[in-house]
């Protein structure tokens, strides 16, 4: 396994439920260990096996719920 960090902003997220919805969608990724958003900032640190998944990947999975990612 070779653990990994992504961190990136979610510029879109609005509210907690936004921020609830996002982390389950990408814990339920084949690959990912952990994601934890800040509501008021957007900021995204996400936990995952880079043998199973890539940082464009969850970056791509976020932005195709609707939201933007830098």
């Amino acid at each position: 396994m070779a653990e990994n960090h992504a961190q990136f902003s979610i510029r879109t997220v609005k509210s907690e439920e936004e921020v609830e919805e996002i982390e389950s969608e990408l814990e339920n990724a084949n690959g990912v260990m952990e994601a934890d958003i800040d509501a008021e900032s957007g900021a995204a640190d996400v936990r995952f096996d880079l043998e199973l998944i890539g940082e464009a990947q969850i970056k791509g999975a976020v932005q195709d719920m609707g939201y933007e990612v830098s």
